[in-house]
């Protein structure tokens, strides 16, 4: 079996966020109880109490933790995979307002810091 090689283009942090999600044509709200992790620049892991698949584009919220203002995205499924109770799916931003970013990186680059300076 080949190893499998991480192509991401930026790492990931570990965070659990609640997220609200819609389908980006229709608004139509797809999960109550979604929570995003694994965060990075360009996009996200999604879990869901769901064995529905999770695809196509949509938009969503979260909160960062410590702030009020939440961040509003667009975003794209890359890949979706069904285990035990929960459904996993890929994301990747396809829209994300400049303040909105500045915040989410910030955030980042800020955990990435104390991990750095822990070891």
């Amino acid at each position: 079996m080949a190893a499998m090689i991480d192509q991401r283009a930026f790492p990931r942090v570990q965070l659990e966020l609640r997220t609200g999600y819609a389908q980006l044509r229709t608004g139509a709200k797809l999960f109550r109880d979604a929570f995003t992790r694994d965060v990075s620049r360009s996009g996200f892991l999604v879990e869901t109490p769901s064995y529905e698949p999770f695809a196509g584009e949509f938009r969503g919220r979260f909160r960062l933790p410590g702030q009020e203002a939440p961040v509003a995205f667009e975003a794209r499924t890359v890949w979706s995979r069904a285990g035990g109770r929960l459904r996993k799916s890929g994301c990747v931003f396809t829209r994300l307002d400049a303040a909105d970013r500045v915040r989410l990186e910030a955030l980042l680059d800020g955990v990435w810091t104390q991990m750095l300076t822990v070891y």
